[in-house]
């Protein structure tokens, strides 16, 4: 049997994170971009959510980098910098699908299997989608 290496562990869950986090900037890149295309979406904010959203990830590179691909703390900058990124996307806009960027967070926080996040996340996630929802009403 060989020896467990929780940094091992831990670096792998880092750089699925990572990956996955790169993947859904890629993808909400492209759909805003075809939203100020056609009009739906003022440029203002696709600049926003750009900058917000491409910040935090390579802020989040940048700290792998010189703390190690195995910091424990990375886990939290993904979940409450994802949150931020997430909340930015659900007021800004008035569409129901904004929902579906939600997916990416779930599947990030998976991986790190840390119940005391995944709490701290959903209560997060759930002032976000309340909070966007009063403030869309109006």
């Amino acid at each position: 049997m060989q020896d467990y290496d929780e940094k091992y562990f831990v670096a792998k869950a880092n750089k699925r994170a990572s990956n996955t986090w790169l993947i859904l900037m890629l993808i909400v890149t492209i759909y805003y971009i075809a939203k100020v295309r056609t009009g739906d979406l003022a440029a203002k904010w696709f600049f926003m959510i750009s900058v917000i959203g491409w910040g935090e990830y390579v802020f989040g590179l940048l700290i792998l980098k010189f703390k190690g691909i195995s910091n424990e703390r990375y886990k939290w900058l993904v979940g409450l910098g994802y949150l931020t990124f997430f909340a930015v996307i659900s007021w800004t806009t008035s569409e129901e699908t904004f929902i579906v960027f939600i997916m990416p967070m779930i599947s990030i926080l998976i991986l790190f299997k840390d119940p005391h996040l995944i709490k701290i996340m959903m209560w997060a996630t759930m002032f976000v989608l309340i909070s966007s929802n009063i403030y869309n009403e109006r």
